[in-house]
């Protein structure tokens, strides 16, 4: 997968869960 994919998928994946966050920025 690309990298920019990759940080697309878990931009939004901030936005629909604000509480994990968290988990996606500390992997």
């Amino acid at each position: 997968m690309d990298v920019i994919s990759a940080a697309i998928i878990n931009e939004r994946r901030v936005i629909e869960n604000i509480g994990s966050s968290q988990e996606v920025y500390d992997n």
